[in-house]
Order: structure tokens, then sequence, then C-alpha cells
């Protein structure tokens, strides 16, 4: 895991949720069933848009030289009072077909969430696989705070920060280590941005 301060600036933030505001709607799992797993509502950012296209590049330009073409809609997920998301991986148990001409298959390599309203207590992400040492601290520059939620990490909500994964060991092998839940959101609102 990485942890990202100021992914966003405030102004982007507010512009996002401006934009996907209107096109929310009930959280679906991959098999496109509305279920108790996920509760959030979520919308997919049109691509063409200027500020979603500069945070995908910023996503992008955040690689590094990882050669990686495949990254999705920019999704916006809201979580209220009592919502949440279960444990669960972002990657697939399967490569997923891009192309029946080609024959060529995708998965997602990584992940970014990224914070973009933190106006909430609870909601914290995490990572049950994650183990830190008793001695691990933060400093003022990173957004993580844990949270003793028996085993792993739990990261908290700071608004513009976020955080970053690998899902493939070896570009094609589901790292187990990335299992990760968003935690029931106590009171007001987390939204958040998945960049896959």
């Amino acid at each position: 895991l990485i942890t990202i301060a100021d992914f966003l600036s405030p102004d982007e933030a507010s512009y996002l949720v401006a934009l996907g505001t209107p096109l929310f709607q009930r959280s679906l799992i991959n098999s496109g069933e509305v279920t108790t797993q996920r509760t959030s509502d979520s919308c997919f950012l049109p691509s063409n848009d200027t500020v979603v296209s500069l945070v995908k590049q910023r996503a992008k330009d955040f690689l590094g030289g990882i050669p990686y073409d495949g990254i999705e809609a920019v999704q916006l997920v809201r979580y209220i009072e009592g919502q949440k998301v279960d444990l669960h991986f972002d990657w697939y148990q399967r490569q997923l077909p891009v192309s029946k001409r080609t024959g060529k298959r995708y998965n997602r390599l990584a992940s970014f969430f990224i914070y973009v309203i933190a106006d909430c207590t609870g909601g914290e992400t995490w990572f049950p696989n994650i183990t830190t040492s008793s001695s691990f601290q933060t400093d003022r520059t990173t957004p993580v705070e844990t949270l003793d939620h028996g085993n792993g990490l739990a990261l908290k909500a700071r608004a513009g920060s976020g955080v970053f994964w690998m899902n493939l060991t070896n570009g094609t092998v589901g790292n187990t280590k990335t299992l990760h839940a968003g935690l029931p959101v106590k009171s007001g609102t987390k939204i958040g941005m998945n960049i896959w």
C-alpha cells in the first residue's frame, strides 16, 4: 500500500462531486446485482470531461514506467450513515475478455481509492491481511491513521488524499493481501473515487 497526500485539490473535489451527484444510483456488484454486500450509491464519470481526464492521467503518471493502458472509467462512490462495502478484491478471479477478435484478456493491475469528501466518522478502508508493526506511526504528511479493528490496517478518510495498491503480482496473479472493505459510515458522508 502507498498512501497519497493531496491527490485532488479542493476545487477538483468540489467539481467531481457536482459532476457525479446527479448520476448516483444504488451500487451494484460485478454481476450487476443490488446486494447487501455493497450498500453505497455510485456512478461512472464521463471520460470526455476535462477534469476527469486530468485525474486519469495523474493516476497513469503515478504508475511511472509500468506499461498499462487499461484504466477504466472513473467511479465515484457515496456512503452515508450505515452504508459500507464488505470484504472484496478489486481484481478478477478470471481475466475478462477485452476483445473476442484478438483473444486479449484483461484484469485490474492496480487500484487507487481517493477520498473526495471525508465529512464523516467511521467509513475507514480496512485491509485485514496487511500487517504493521506495533511501532507503526504516521506523520502529518501522510493521510493514514490507524484504527484498532482486529487484524490488519484501517485507513481513515482524509479529503483529497488516498491509497494505491497493486492488485496483481507478476502482472497476472491476484494478490490476496489486497482484500479490503469500506467499514460502515457512523455519521456524515464519505465520497470516494475508484480508479482501476
